[in-house]
């Protein structure tokens, strides 16, 4: 699935988003140490919400879509107002290719 995102230690039930910032990210752990910078780590872990082109009303919207059952990430998003909760259905049928869903670039 797209944007399937999680942290082993940290994961719930899988929920759903959908956002009209589409490259919209959210920070589920800590900044790297040091010591994770010296081995290459140069950010913190993040789960990102994927980009879809969709038409409404003729025009172009890009929205952005997630699915993640990281439990950092869901509290966050419940504070969020820019991001709305929705069906399985809904982002299944938002995001799949194969029923014509087109990425967009941001």
């Amino acid at each position: 699935m797209a944007g399937e995102n999680s942290q082993q230690d940290q994961s719930g039930k899988m929920k759903y988003y959908r956002t009209r910032i589409a490259g919209l990210s959210v920070q589920v752990g800590d900044a790297p140490s040091d010591e994770d910078k010296e081995k290459g780590t140069v950010a913190p872990p993040v789960v990102r919400f994927e980009a879809f082109e969709e038409r409404h009303q003729g025009d172009k919207v890009v929205f952005g879509y997630l699915a993640t059952d990281n439990l950092v990430a869901i509290k966050k998003l419940a504070k969020d107002g820019n991001v709305e909760q929705i069906s399985e259905k809904d982002y299944n049928d938002a995001t799949d290719l194969e029923k014509g869903a087109k990425r967009a670039a941001v």
